[in-house]
């Protein structure tokens, strides 16, 4: 899959998302519950990208996660790890949602979410899993999409 194949307009990033719904439909190992959410979480990330609702400060962040689930050759490679190397992306995707949720407009990120549970408590876990399984490489993912590493305490979910 290359950037050429997440276009705007029309089919929006459907191609992508099918091929990455493909791909871990196929995937067998035991990181396999995780990863289901991946095809979701980019699709939430794409439907926020296109809603007129989020603030332009959220929407570089935004990018960054779904660009991050487009590269191949991140810091977790789907490339060489198979469906394994999305748990980078995953844990960038929550990270970015849990980031920018404070700032988004009440209601929004709850049209926008496709995954079953409230958004809050799910994005939490995925984060958590994911920088559990991920360790030290955390720091080089926020390096290669230029984020500051957040401090733990900033990602906790909020009551809204």
């Amino acid at each position: 899959m290359t950037t050429k194949d997440v276009e705007s307009g029309g089919g929006e990033y459907q191609g992508f998302e099918e091929s990455l719904r493909q791909r871990i439909a196929k995937y067998e190992g035991p990181k396999r519950e995780m990863l289901t959410h991946a095809p979701d979480l980019f699709r939430t990330l794409a439907d926020l990208l296109e809603d007129p609702r989020v603030p332009r400060e959220c929407r570089g962040p935004i990018c960054a996660g779904i660009a991050y689930f487009v590269v191949p050759f991140d810091v977790v490679a789907e490339e060489i790890f198979g469906p394994e190397g999305y748990l980078d992306d995953l844990f960038l995707a929550a990270d970015v949602l849990l980031r920018v949720r404070p700032d988004l407009p009440p209601g929004v990120l709850e049209e926008c979410w496709r995954l079953p549970g409230p958004a809050d408590e799910v994005l939490a876990d995925i984060h958590r899993r994911t920088a559990a399984e991920l360790g030290d490489r955390t720091k080089a993912i926020f390096d290669y999409v230029g984020l500051e590493a957040p401090e733990a305490e900033t990602l906790k979910p909020r009551p809204r």
